[in-house]
C-alpha cells in the first residue's frame, strides 16, 4: 500500500496537467463551501443557533423559581383593571410601565406566572434573531453573544422588562444606518424604549440628541435639503422619541410619600464614586466565575480589561464623532444614575454591556469602505478583543446556569405549592416581608393577603413610606391575634418557638436553600400540619 501510494504521487508530479486539474477542483470546490457558507451565514445559521438558545433558556427557565422582582410585575399587571389603574398602581414602581401593559392580556388567560415564561422568552430569542441575522460581526462572534451572562440569564431566564427594552434598542441601531429614510421608525422604537425602563430610558435620551445634533450638523453644512419633504423624516422620527421620553418621565417621577430610593446625591463622595467605578468592570466579568475569581490576579484582570474596553472603543470611534458621543454620553448616563439616585445590582448594571453592543454595532455597520492604514490593525484586533469579552461572559453564563438548576432561586415557587396543595389558599394569610412573600402570592395565585408592613391588604408591594417602619416579631403576633386563629402565618425569617407556643402555633412547613438569601419562607398555623 505504502509503495503503491508513493508510486501515485510520483505520477501525479511528473504528470503537470493531472496535477494542475486536481488544484482546479479542489479550488473549485473550496469555493463552492465558502459560497454556502455565507448564504447559511445569513439565512440558517441564525435560526439554528436561536434554536439552541430557546432549548437552553427554556430548559432553564423550567428549573428557575421567579422572585420578587418578576412576580412584582405579574401581580401589578393581573390586579390592574385597565390601562388607568394600571398607571396610578405603578406610580411607585420606578419603571414605566411598557413591560407590565404586554402581560396584561396574560393575566387575563390565566393567573399562572409560568405564562410569563414563555412570553419573556420569545421577546429574548427575537433580540438574539436580530443580533444573529443583522448584526454586522464575524459569526463565531454572534454565535457568542446568545449565551452569555447577560443575553442568557438576566434578560432570558429572568423575566424582566431588560429585554425588552433591549429588543426596542436593538430595533433602532438595527435602522440607523438608514436613519435618513427610516427615522420616524427609529424614533417609534425610541418611543416605546423610553417606556420600558429608566435605563434605555437614559440610552434613548442621549441617541435623540445624537440624533438631533447629527441632523442639526448636516443641515447647517448644507448637506441636507431644506425643504418638507426632507426635513419631515427627521421631524416625525424625533418627535416621536422626545414624545416617549416626556411621557416616560412624568410616569416616574415618585409621588412625594414614595419609600423606596429616596432622595438624590449630588455631594462629592470619592468612596461612593469609587463603587460606581468598580461597576463597570464588574460588567466584563460577571458573577459566577468561582474558578477565576479565586486568583489572586482577578481583580487587575477586570481593571485592565474595562479600561482596555474604553481604550479600544474610542480609538475605533476617533473618526466617526456622533458614534463616539453616544457611548460615552450613555455610560456615563447611566454611571451617573447609579452615583446620584440608585446605585443598582447586577441585572441593571448590564445595562452598559448592552450600550457596548450597540455601539459597536453601530460602529461597525459605519465602517469606510477603505479604511486608512492605521485603522487596519485596530479593525482586525477589534474581532480579538470583543471574542475575549464574549468568552468571558459565556463562562459566566454557564455558571450561574449550572447553580440555578442545582439550588432554588427563591423558594417562593414551593411555598405558594403547599399553600395550593393543602387548601391555605382559602384562608386568611399574614405575611411578613411584605417584598419577599410577595413572591408567594404570584406562585399560590393568591387574590390578596395582610401586610404586616403597612397594615393592609394587598397583592403586589406598595413602595411607600407606610411599609418602611419594620415590624417585630411580638408586633407580628399581635397582628396575627387580630386577624383570628385561622390566619396562616407566612414569613421569610424563623419565628421564635417562645411567641409561637402562647399562640399554639406551629411550624407547618419551612423552605429553605435558595439563592436569593431572604427568600426562604416559613409557614405556621395553628394545630398540626394539614
Amino acid at each position: 500500500m505504502w509503495l503503491a501510494s508513493r508510486v501515485g504521487d510520483q505520477t501525479i508530479r511528473s504528470d503537470p496537467t493531472r496535477f494542475t486539474e486536481r488544484k482546479r477542483r479542489l479550488q473549485q470546490a473550496w469555493e463552492r463551501l465558502r459560497r454556502t457558507i455565507e448564504r447559511a451565514d445569513r439565512r440558517v445559521f441564525p435560526w439554528l443557533i436561536v434554536g439552541v438558545y430557546v432549548l437552553v433558556v427554556a430548559r432553564a427557565a423550567a428549573h428557575h423559581e421567579m422572585w420578587r422582582d418578576e412576580i412584582q410585575a405579574w401581580l401589578l399587571a393581573r390586579d390592574s383593571s385597565g390601562l388607568l389603574d394600571l398607571c396610578r398602581n405603578l406610580k411607585y414602581e420606578g419603571h414605566p410601565g411598557l413591560w407590565h401593559l404586554t402581560l396584561m392580556p396574560l393575566t387575563r388567560i390565566t393567573w399562572a406566572p409560568e405564562i410569563m415564561q414563555v412570553w419573556h422568552l420569545l421577546i429574548a430569542a427575537t433580540v438574539m434573531f436580530l443580533i444573529l441575522r443583522y448584526g454586522p460581526f464575524p459569526l463565531p462572534l454572534r454565535a457568542l453573544i446568545p449565551f452569555g451572562y447577560f443575553a442568557v440569564f438576566e434578560y432570558a431566564v429572568k423575566c424582566r422588562n431588560y429585554a425588552l427594552g433591549w429588543l426596542l434598542l436593538t430595533t433602532a441601531v438595527l435602522l440607523y444606518p438608514h436613519r435618513r429614510r427610516l427615522l420616524p421608525w427609529i424614533g417609534l422604537a425610541l418611543m416605546l424604549a423610553a417606556h420600558t425602563t429608566v435605563f434605555p430610558l437614559i440610552i434613548t435620551i442621549v441617541l435623540t440628541g445624537v440624533l438631533g445634533l447629527e441632523a442639526l450638523i448636516e443641515l447647517l453644512r448644507g448637506r441636507m435639503d431644506r425643504s418638507w419633504g426632507s426635513l419631515r423624516p427627521y421631524a416625525i422620527g424625533l418627535g416621536l422619541a422626545l414624545f416617549g421620553i416626556l411621557t416616560s418621565v412624568v410616569q416616574i417621577v415618585p409621588p412625594e410619600d414614595t419609600g423606596f430610593a429616596v432622595g438624590w446625591r449630588f455631594q462629592w463622595d470619592p468612596n461612593h464614586f469609587k463603587n460606581v467605578l468598580l461597576l463597570y468592570r464588574r460588567v466584563w466579568a460577571p458573577p459566577h466565575l468561582d474558578w477565576l475569581e479565586s486568583s489572586p490576579y482577578f481583580g487587575a484582570l477586570r481593571w485592565w480589561v474595562s479600561g482596555g474596553i474604553v481604550v479600544w472603543t474610542v480609538a475605533l470611534f476617533w473618526r466617526r464623532p456622533f458614534g463616539l458621543l453616544f457611548y460615552l454620553g450613555a455610560t456615563a448616563g447611566v454611571l451617573a444614575f447609579n452615583y446620584v439616585k440608585y446605585f443598582g445590582a447586577i441585572w441593571h448594571h448590564g445595562q452598559l454591556f448592552v450600550i457596548f453592543l450597540l455601539v459597536h454595532w453601530m460602529e461597525r455597520a459605519s465602517r469606510p469602505a477603505e479604511p486608512m492604514r492605521g485603522e487596519r490593525w485596530l479593525f482586525r484586533f477589534s474581532n480579538l478583543a470583543l471574542g475575549g469579552v464574549l468568552i468571558l461572559q459565556l463562562l459566566s453564563g454557564i455558571g450561574v446556569l449550572q447553580e440555578d438548576a442545582r439550588r432554588p432561586f427563591s423558594n417562593g415557587k414551593a411555598a405558594g405549592r403547599f399553600l395550593r396543595e393543602h387548601g391555605l389558599t382559602k384562608r386568611p394569610i399574614l405575611g411578613d416581608y411584605d417584598a419577599a412573600v410577595s413572591t408567594v402570592v404570584g406562585y399560590a395565585r393568591l387574590p390578596k393577603i395582610f401586610y404586616a408592613r403597612g397594615e393592609r391588604w394587598g397583592s403586589f408591594v406598595v413602595w411607600d413610606k407606610a411599609r418602611t417602619q419594620g415590624v417585630s416579631q411580638e408586633q407580628l403576633m399581635a397582628l396575627w391575634e387580630r386577624l383570628g386563629p385561622e390566619t396562616v402565618l407566612l414569613t421569610n425569617y424563623r419565628v421564635r418557638e417562645e411567641l409561637l407556643a402562647p399562640h399554639g402555633l406551629q411550624e407547618w412547613a419551612a423552605f429553605t436553600g435558595a439563592m436569593v438569601g431572604d427568600e426562604n419562607f416559613f409557614i405556621y398555623g395553628q394545630g398540626p400540619p394539614p
